[in-house]
């Protein structure tokens, strides 16, 4: 599918977003969320949701501030959205409102900063069905894990010095992803599936060659074409 770039105004901010969607009536909707700063262009063309799964409504948002990023909760903050208090919940939503799109069917996958966001999303809101997150450990230490009804993905490089699984390292922020995730489990979410790559550093693809499009749609139901379980 091609993307379509759009744009608004929005709480007193233009904020960007591509799109691909078949327009079909209860379409499943995916949103991908780029890391802190990349460009949702830039993410999509390496994940390629938008190519993998044909029949959803792909949406590649696009976070705020020069360094794009989103507001994932962490504390300290991490990036400019957090520490502006932008509202990127409510962004969303109204981009699904916008868009009239379901917001009972959406999946959210993102990487780093973008894959905090995802959990952000799935333990404050109920937007989604099920969510992803690779190489983004949960970040907000307040987050009530309180929509149980959100499947949990957490993919992670053993040898990411950025954001290491266990905590630490260059990007700030995490909190240790072991008792991170488990406090979703303990909400009673159902699946949460964490899978280590060995050798895998803090990309999408893990510097391995990893299929982490494939390995998630697969997850979700949705692949359409190519991929493995990596």
């Amino acid at each position: 599918m091609m993307l379509s770039e759009r744009a608004y105004p929005f709480q007193g901010r233009r904020r960007k977003y591509l799109i691909a969607d078949p327009g079909i009536i209860g379409e499943m909707v995916i949103l991908g969320l780029h890391g802190k700063g990349q460009s949702a262009a830039a993410f999509a063309a390496e994940a390629l949701l938008h190519e993998r799964a044909p029949g959803a409504a792909v949406i590649y948002p696009q976070g705020a501030g020069l360094i794009p990023s989103w507001n994932a909760g962490s504390e300290p903050p991490t990036t400019w959205a957090e520490e502006q208090a932008i509202d990127d919940i409510a962004f969303l939503r109204d981009l699904l409102a916008r868009e009239r799109l379901s917001s009972n069917l959406v999946y959210a996958c993102g990487i780093s900063n973008g894959g905090r966001f995802a959990y952000h999303l799935a333990g404050d809101t109920a937007m989604l069905m099920g969510m992803a997150s690779v190489a983004g450990v949960p970040s907000d230490p307040t987050i009530s894990c309180g929509q149980t009804c959100t499947s949990i993905l957490h993919l992670h490089g053993d040898a990411d010095w950025i954001e290491p699984f266990n905590g630490g390292g260059s990007g700030g922020g995490g909190l240790p992803g072991a008792p991170g995730i488990q406090r979703f489990r303990d909400a009673g979410y159902d699946p949460v599936e964490v899978r280590m790559i060995p050798g895998g550093v803090h990309r999408w693809d893990f510097g391995t060659g990893h299929d982490t499009t494939g390995v998630i749609l697969a997850a979700w139901g949705l692949l359409q074409q190519g991929g493995s379980d990596g």
